[in-house]
């Protein structure tokens, strides 16, 4: 089921389009694609501090929630230029790429 990947860098974001799934529309027989998108949202800010909980979901609120019905926030941990960093992962299964990519660049 693997597609492919897609990546994207903004100063919030990476993302990474992980798999394509084709399901069927019971009502008029069409077929479309569903793709999970993964953001994954650094927590460390370039010039120093972090973003913190408040401001985080105040961007998910502004910009993941009124774009979408339903998602996934995972609490990860990923790795800058060899330094750990907190990471929130914010996953979307879709067939609109264009507004996960609204997002990402937000």
């Amino acid at each position: 089921m693997l597609s492919h990947t897609l990546h994207l860098t903004s100063q919030l974001a990476s993302m990474f389009v992980s798999w394509q799934v084709a399901l069927p529309d019971t009502e008029s027989g069409f077929h479309f694609n569903m793709q999970t998108y993964q953001l994954f949202c650094g927590r460390d800010i370039p010039s120093g501090g972090v973003v913190d909980d408040k401001s985080f979901n105040s961007f998910l609120e502004m910009h993941v929630n009124t774009a979408f019905d339903g998602y996934t926030v995972s609490n990860v941990m990923g790795m800058w230029k060899g330094t750990p960093e907190i990471t929130n992962c914010i996953s979307i299964c879709t067939d609109r790429q264009a507004d996960v990519l609204k997002i990402a660049q937000a």
